[in-house]
C-alpha cells in the first residue's frame, strides 16, 4: 500500500506521494458538488491506495479553474 493525494478517485492522477499538511500556502480550491469532501488549513489530506497510477500525464478536472 502507498498513499496518494489524487486529482479524483476515479482516475487515480497522482499529485504526490506521502503526507501532506493543508496550510494557508495553499490556492483557495471550490469545487462546485456536494459530493467532494472539503478541507480546510490545518486538515491532512490522505488518500490510500493500492498502486499510485503515475502513467497519466495530469490535466484538470472539469470544474477546476486557476486561482
Amino acid at each position: 500500500m502507498c498513499c496518494a493525494v489524487c486529482v479524483d478517485a476515479q482516475t487515480r492522477t497522482t499529485l504526490w506521494e506521502g503526507s501532506k499538511t493543508f496550510d494557508s500556502t495553499w490556492p483557495s480550491i471550490t469545487i462546485p458538488t456536494s459530493e467532494f469532501a472539503t478541507a480546510k488549513v490545518g486538515d491532512k489530506i490522505i488518500v490510500t491506495v493500492d498502486k499510485a497510477d503515475n502513467s497519466k500525464p495530469y490535466s484538470r478536472p472539469s470544474g477546476f479553474s486557476d486561482i
